[in-house]
């Protein structure tokens, strides 16, 4: 027999504070975070830390508290003396858990 896999898909989409646009979308399989892109018009200092910061929310449970995550980024943020303009890692964990959340609702 042939395991089926279902890939749930969120997004979510904020202004937070600071004026700047924050998207994320993610994909869920099986409760767990697999794909995660942020894009928005926010900047970060170096721009290769974003990747280090989709990675880091990588195997993140649906159900994860957000200052659990809150401490994942600040961890690559702190590692990476990483300069966030126009945005906060605060902002960012609630449009990630928005997007999970989003797909947990589309996926009942």
């Amino acid at each position: 027999m042939v395991g089926v896999f279902l890939v749930r898909r969120g997004f979510a989409s904020e202004k937070v504070k600071g004026g700047k646009l924050v998207q994320v979308r993610v994909d869920v399989d099986e409760d767990v975070v697999k794909n995660v892109r942020i894009t928005g018009d926010f900047f970060l200092h170096p721009e290769e830390v974003l990747e280090e910061i989709e990675e880091s929310l990588v195997g993140v449970g649906v159900f994860e508290q957000e200052e659990t995550i809150l401490e994942r980024l600040k961890r690559v943020i702190k590692e990476r003396e990483a300069i966030l303009v126009g945005f906060s890692a605060e902002g960012l964990v609630r449009v990630f858990k928005e997007a999970v959340s989003s797909c947990l609702q589309s996926g009942e």
